[in-house]
């Protein structure tokens, strides 16, 4: 568990590397506002959802693979109402490179989760 959470710090770690450099590098494409708010909410969202799938699988006695798929969809329309209220919230335009940033950033998260839930479900599998 202590190396599936290291490994979200460290994909957080370069995501915001990522999102950093391109918003000094496009300065006009509006990258800079909210960066590290979303980077924050998108590292606490999948910590979260990933330690209450452990948990809730294994207290619970049901598969892992379907509190997993659950919990995706939870995430799904989480970072959707997240955007919105950002939206709205925000005294700028968010523009479109800022949100294309962020989805990417959502997407990275969700494949190095499937990527872990699935080593964890093999894991069990063996066992």
């Amino acid at each position: 568990m202590i190396k599936d959470i290291i490994r979200y710090i460290v994909l957080s770690g370069l995501l915001y590397g990522g999102h950093y450099f391109l918003s000094y590098k496009y300065p006009d494409r509006g990258l800079v506002e909210n960066r590290e708010v979303v980077h924050v909410f998108m590292l606490v969202l999948f910590l979260t959802c990933h330690l209450l799938v452990r948990l809730i699988s294994k207290r619970f006695n049901i598969l892992l693979g379907q509190v997993f798929l659950g919990f995706s969809v939870v995430k799904l329309i989480l970072s959707g109402v997240f955007m919105f209220v950002l939206m709205k919230v925000s005294e700028e335009v968010l523009s479109k490179t800022f949100i294309i940033t962020t989805m990417t950033s959502y997407f990275s998260y969700l494949l190095l989760d499937v990527i872990t839930m699935l080593g964890v479900i093999n894991r069990d599998v063996e066992n």
